[in-house]
């Protein structure tokens, strides 16, 4: 399992930001892809193998993309135009919906090439054809997002010649259970694909936000909710309109998640060296139920997304993220966590097995290169620790802190680095005792 985030860069700024736990993510994941496969056979049906007489499904989705509010291509290319139409109600933004020259108002309906989560299986494949494409064709020079596009959209294309296809058979009486390779003719209407490739490789769009909140356009779509308070959102969709009636609540998954500030104990009560002010977080009792969220409160129900991208829209990145729950403690989460031990996170994983499995390599507070390098918290961030902090504090891994009128630094793990803490030994009492003989 892999979760790619295409970092569209401003300098050395990433454009993606996470707001919810991974394994949150990864099970919305599993069962979204569950949800479309079922879709997909009540759209498209299932065949029996030529070989068996079990059916199979036509299509099963595979891999997860982003949705945005605008085709990257031009509106009258195919690859935009055969897109499948959002399942989000037709009249979300009520009579300005999907009509808005700007797309604020149009519902997401076409890829997000930023993001996207898939297995690794999954994806090597449809990132080959991505680079095929740039490398045998002028296409490169509009970019990635209208490469994966094009990839998204000859699939949608390649499935509605096979409905075509089908639907023709059917109608001269041929065997519909009886397999058979679509022409990428004229089935669909000025439509002409190679037969020499296959189109398919199981991608779907996260419509809902479950997983990708995509923010260019949909700022307005956006906002910080804390559960706690129950609140009805307005809408001006009359089709959902039962839906918005009622208070939103916080996600079923979130309700039995561990809480925002769940820490893997350093690995004793008193550790050595001890936990100071600058590893301590405010609220560190708190529920999802307490901290504010990001939440688009335009789909019905209401959705969590469990990141937020900003490619397109990077003006939002310096508005928001003071808003983000994790904020205000940050700097104490991420010295707890490269504190914390590998042992029960190792012990969790390989209890799970399978797709629990996480990068058990190590490393914290860092990132791993694709060619196997480490980098830490400095090498990537350090030029931005005030930007992200925002705590006036310092350089990550050089707090200080008065102690006794004296300035002492410490280490991201705790250690004195600058300055003497002095620590009382408390004494025995069979030397309190002697003490207090007389001679």
């Amino acid at each position: 399992m892999t979760l790619h985030l295409e970092e569209y860069r401003s300098h050395t700024a990433p454009d993606a930001w996470f707001q919810l736990p991974a394994e949150v993510t990864v099970s919305r994941f599993f069962h979204g892809m569950r949800d479309s496969s079922n879709k997909l056979v009540e759209k498209y049906g299932t065949v029996k193998d030529m070989n068996s007489t079990v059916s199979k499904p036509i299509y099963v989705q595979k891999v997860l993309f982003g949705a945005a509010k605008e085709c990257s291509n031009e509106p009258s290319e195919p690859v935009c135009a055969f897109v499948p139409e959002s399942p989000l109600p037709n009249d979300i933004y009520g009579d300005e919906t999907d009509k808005h020259v700007g797309g604020i108002y149009n519902r997401p309906s076409y890829m997000g090439s930023s993001m996207v989560m898939g297995h690794v299986s999954d994806l090597r494949p449809i990132y080959k054809q991505a680079t095929e494409l740039l490398q045998f064709n002028d296409i490169g020079t509009f970019g990635s997002q209208y490469v994966f596009s094009k990839i998204f959209g000859e699939q949608e294309i390649a499935r509605q010649i096979y409905a075509a296809s089908e639907s023709r058979k059917e109608s001269s009486g041929w065997p519909s259970s009886f397999p058979s390779k679509p022409s990428h003719t004229s089935i669909v209407p000025n439509i002409t694909l190679p037969e020499d490739k296959d189109y398919e490789f199981g991608i779907g769009l996260d419509y809902q936000s479950s997983i990708f909140q995509v923010m260019n356009n949909s700022a307005e779509d956006i906002r910080f909710i804390t559960f706690n308070t129950p609140s009805i959102i307005a809408s001006p969709s009359k089709l959902a309109a039962s839906i918005f009636a009622k208070p939103i609540s916080l996600p079923p998954d979130l309700i039995v998640s561990p809480p925002p500030y769940a820490q893997h104990t350093v690995s004793s009560p008193n550790p050595n060296p001890p936990i100071t002010a600058l590893d301590t977080i405010d609220s560190d009792e708190a529920t999802w139920n307490d901290v504010s969220l990001a939440t688009n409160v335009i789909v019905p129900g209401s959705s969590v997304p469990a990141s937020l991208t900003f490619h397109g829209s990077e003006s939002l990145l310096s508005q928001l993220w003071e808003s983000m729950w994790f904020h205000k403690n940050s700097r104490a989460l991420m010295r707890l966590y490269i504190r914390s031990p590998d042992g029960p996170i190792a012990a969790k994983a390989a209890a799970g097995g399978g797709d629990k499995w996480w990068d058990l390599r190590g490393g914290k507070g860092g990132v791993w290169t694709d060619k196997g390098q480490w980098l830490d918290w400095n090498e990537v961030c350090g030029a931005f620790d005030e930007e992200v902090f925002g705590d006036g504090k310092g350089e990550f891994g050089k707090e200080s802190e008065e102690v006794g009128g004296q300035k002492v630094v410490y280490s991201a793990f705790g250690q004195v680095v600058e300055g003497k803490v002095r620590v009382e030994k408390p004494m025995p009492e069979e030397e309190k005792k002697e003490d207090g003989k007389e001679d």
